[in-house]
């Protein structure tokens, strides 16, 4: 044995030491360089040998622990197949277009300590480099049955401790007894390492979806993995099937008198032919065909079945489903399917990043505090309207909250972060009682309104001078939805006469576009609207807009 196959050896042999720890982060990586893969002999997509029975091997691999071949069998069919790889990538898209919310746990929505350490993770991941992409290689366990991370814990600039974490193969994981492990092929020995013996080390994310299935089994492209290899070897296999059994069939006539030589021949130079379409016949054989029809739309069926197959594995339907009532009903049953999958899959994988990445977050930062929960925004809703506050619809918080700006308190001010508390006691407490919090984040209101609290400003002001609402409830309004706007601002607005023409409000739905969506902070202020310091704008300017300017 070499020294080298010695050394390998010993490290394979070697106990797991435990990681050191910072803060109570732990440190250090425990996936180092990715090992060789072998692809030209694993992959059944390129191999010269029988590209089935390389797949039915994989997949048994798999279910004894090993499933390194299938998914590299997963990445290659990703990879050469655009049809698979266009309706797995909508289903991940689906989730990491979507803006996301970090906030209390439920029962905490008004404790001080909750909304600041719920601010302060957010602000953790927002700074985190490339935290769409780790959000997306974690949702890929929908597909391909786990998406891990291996967590980089270091402390920023702040001192807090924070993770970046990096995306690790999926065909480094294995199974054993039920649960995950690091099974580098050529370095971890049997089945790998359970990954549990590295706490808070790892973000790995292996959802159900709604089918409650051994770890090895998830992920709907396993099932996809047969039709991947038939969809690309099809044409193959049927030709070699139709050439062998009747497309067209061969056959030779002998003369009666023909020796035994010359039939033994004969009949290998069919066989012969089947397979290469060349053959030299001894004697007086006479070579006929029998003319066979067949489909010729037959490989453009099956391709077809093959890629409508793959719609229903990823996205739950298409609009060749069997439904009722026509291409409308056919589409708003497909949008329903696929909006029970979306929500499903985040409800999972808001779970995963909750539990595994921003509990431990928490507790080496601020111990005790409550844990925020990680909430992707399904739907993008539109602001509350002032009509629709003012048909109770809506609080005057929500209306604000909606539109853009914070909850207005008793005082009629901007909410801030609340300072430090102690928890489990009074102010009183000794001093070596308090667990360590969340730092205090100070919120500053702005000065100036950007381009949507213009607009909703215009469109109150409009429904006043059109007379559907009196001068005092538009001050109302004005003064509780907008508290950077001074007393004298409003009422010289609303004391200019009508002098805009009434404005029937036909459009709203155009306007919520350019308003804040749910979950997304206020737009940034358009360079093409009047600005507070007086700069030439292209856009004309209302008697209204340039009385709130002047204030």
């Amino acid at each position: 044995m070499s020294r080298r196959n010695r050394a390998s050896k010993r490290e394979m042999s070697a106990p797991v030491k435990p990681l050191p720890t910072l803060g109570g982060a732990p440190i250090g990586q425990v996936f180092h360089e990715a090992p060789s893969r072998s692809l030209s002999r694993t992959d059944p997509f390129e191999s010269d040998g029988d590209p089935a029975a390389l797949i039915i091997s994989a997949l048994r691999q798999a279910d004894s622990g090993y499933p390194m071949t299938m998914q590299l069998a997963i990445e290659s069919a990703l990879a050469k197949d655009l049809r698979l790889r266009t309706v797995v990538a909508t289903r991940i898209l689906a989730i990491t277009s979507r803006t996301y919310v970090v906030k209390p746990p439920p029962g905490f929505e008004n404790d001080a300590l909750a909304i600041a350490t719920a601010k302060n993770v957010l602000t953790i991941l927002t700074e985190t480099p490339g935290f769409a992409k780790l959000r997306g290689h974690l949702a890929q366990g929908i597909a391909c049955g786990v998406g891990p991370l291996e967590h980089k814990w270091r402390t920023d600039r702040r001192g807090w401790k924070v993770s970046h974490p990096r995306p690790i193969d999926a065909y480094r994981i294995g199974v054993k007894d039920g649960e995950w492990t690091k099974c580098d092929p050529g370095i971890d020995t049997g089945q790998g390492i359970p990954l549990s013996t590295w706490p808070d080390k790892f973000v790995v994310h292996s959802p159900n979806a709604g089918v409650s299935l051994p770890h090895a089994k998830r992920g709907f492209l396993r099932a996809c993995l047969p039709l991947a290899l038939a969809k690309r070897f099809g044409l193959r296999w049927w030709l070699s099937t139709i050439e062998r059994n009747g497309q067209p069939q061969i056959y030779a006539t002998l003369p009666s008198e023909a020796s035994a030589d010359v039939v033994a021949s004969t009949q290998d130079a069919l066989l012969n032919l089947s397979s290469h379409w060349a053959a030299v016949f001894k004697g007086a054989a006479s070579i006929t065909s029998i003319p066979v029809g067949a489909d010729n739309e037959i490989h453009a069926k099956f391709l077809t079945w093959i890629n409508t197959e793959y719609a229903i594995a990823a996205l739950g339907n298409n609009l060749t489903t069997e439904v009722q009532g026509g291409s409308f009903a056919a589409s708003q049953t497909g949008d329903n399917v696929r909006g029970d999958y979306l929500a499903a899959d985040l409800t999972e994988l808001d779970e995963t990043i909750t539990d595994q990445w921003i509990a431990p977050t928490v507790r080496f930062n601020w111990p005790g505090a409550p844990v925020p929960v990680f909430e992707t925004i399904l739907t993008r809703i539109r602001p509350w309207t002032v009509a629709e506050y003012q048909a109770g619809a809506c609080t005057l918080d929500e209306y604000r909250q909606s539109n853009g700006f914070d909850a207005a308190d008793p005082g009629g001010k901007y909410v801030v972060a609340p300072a430090p508390l102690v928890i489990g006691g009074p102010s009183t407490a000794p001093a070596a009682a308090p667990v360590a919090t969340a730092p205090a984040v100070e919120v500053v209101p702005e000065v100036a309104l950007n381009g949507a609290q213009v607009a909703a400003l215009v469109s109150t002001l409009q429904q006043f001078y059109a007379g559907t609402l009196p001068a005092v409830a538009v001050k109302e309004i004005i003064l509780a939805a907008f508290p950077t706007v001074s007393v004298a601002s409003v009422d010289r607005m609303l004391a200019e006469p009508p002098k805009i023409v009434p404005v029937v409000d036909t459009a709203p739905e155009v306007e919520a576009k350019t308003l804040p969506q749910g979950g997304e902070q206020p737009a940034p202020f358009s360079p093409t609207l009047p600005m507070k310091n007086g700069e030439t704008s292209r856009t004309p300017r209302s008697g209204p807009v340039r009385a709130l300017l002047s204030s």
